[in-house]
């Protein structure tokens, strides 16, 4: 197939894509919330459960290090970022600590991150993973598939309706 047909089959019926390189980190920890804030673009403070965020990274004179997605699960906060800027985030997250009751977990090699999309993505995304799943863009949540512990991302990576799913690593291996 060329360009054109698969470009086709995936706005028509849909596909999915591994992000799994991009970079992943978990955020926990009461202070969490107030810890992010002052270190990205957005205000995360009004930022509700259930609710996702697209931010920047900004270092101490203002200039963007990284952009990112920054979601509030239950007692999480996800981020979703570049790998190629990962490393950094992390590195300088983990510097700003002090006494914040605040815990880091870079999650990359950890879970994969698949997105699927498409113009038909509920029925695609139903048959994929065996049942209706629905996020609006910039919302995440908790679900099960297939058995397995999710979150569940509406992430919007192209003009066409999206998601992304992240899953542990040894659970998709084996999907």
């Amino acid at each position: 197939m060329g360009v054109t047909e698969d470009y086709l089959h995936l706005s028509t019926r849909g596909g999915y894509f591994d992000f799994s390189l991009e970079g992943k980190i978990l955020i926990s920890g009461k202070d969490r919330i107030s810890f992010l804030n002052g270190l990205v673009s957005n205000d995360l403070l009004s930022l509700p459960p259930g609710k996702g965020i697209y931010a920047a990274f900004l270092d101490q004179f203002g200039r963007i290090q990284a952009d990112c997605y920054i979601f509030n699960l239950e007692n999480h906060l996800l981020i979703i970022l570049p790998f190629s800027r990962k490393k950094i985030i992390v590195e300088q997250l983990q510097e700003r600590v002090g006494f914040a009751d605040v815990h880091i977990e870079d999650l990359t090699s950890q879970y994969a991150l698949i997105n699927v999309e498409g113009n038909n993505l509920t029925p695609f995304l139903a048959e994929l993973v065996g049942k209706e799943v629905t996020v609006l863009p910039l919302e995440g949540k908790m679900d099960s598939v297939l058995g397995v512990d999710v979150a569940i991302l509406g992430i919007r990576r192209s003009l066409l309706k999206s998601v992304d799913i992240l899953i542990p690593a040894a659970a998709y291996s084996q999907i």
